[in-house]
């Protein structure tokens, strides 16, 4: 497994239990800022690493750099945001930025997936080897008479009807 998965999950659970520490009937300052400085960070962190995956950026390590740089400027502006009288900043900074830990890790793993070189040269597939007269049909259904006449008469049996449904019909 990555290491950058493993890493933002230990700091988004180390998030979770700074944020939740506080006491759920009064709010004080303490739990004010520490919701701010995670949410600052985690938004911060967030915003460069989908500015980064946006432009294409493919080194770990700019990503690296990137979210730390991120994360400690929205921390300290998280800071700021934590002193002031009203919880609901610092809250609604929090819930934003867990709220983009998953498009952000998508964003990132998407921007720094493998591409093949341009040199590659892929295998032809097995319909492309298939003879010209091959094919494969979609499913269908056909009403047919259970018995020949033939069978009819000898066996001294009553005409049904059936019903065939193919799944799959292939030539080949």
């Amino acid at each position: 497994m990555n290491a950058f998965p493993r890493i933002s999950l230990g700091f988004c659970t180390l998030l979770a239990l700074v944020a939740g520490a506080a006491d759920g009937h009064a709010e004080s300052t303490g739990a004010n800022r520490a919701k701010g400085i995670s949410g600052g960070a985690l938004v911060g962190a967030e915003v460069v690493l989908m500015t980064e995956a946006a432009l294409g950026a493919q080194a770990g390590w700019l990503y690296a750099v990137g979210g730390l740089v991120g994360g400690g400027g929205g921390g300290l502006a998280g800071y700021y945001i934590g002193g002031s009288s009203s919880p609901k900043p610092p809250s609604f900074l929090l819930a934003g930025g867990i709220a983009l830990v998953i498009p952000t890790l998508i964003g990132v793993v998407t921007a720094t997936q493998f591409a093949p070189p341009d040199s590659y040269r892929q295998e032809r597939s097995p319909d492309e080897d298939a003879p010209a007269d091959a094919r494969l049909e979609l499913p269908s259904i056909e009403v047919a008479r259970s018995f020949s006449d033939e069978e009819v008469h000898m066996f001294r049996v009553q005409q049904a009807t059936a019903l065939h449904l193919s799944l799959l019909r292939g030539v080949f």
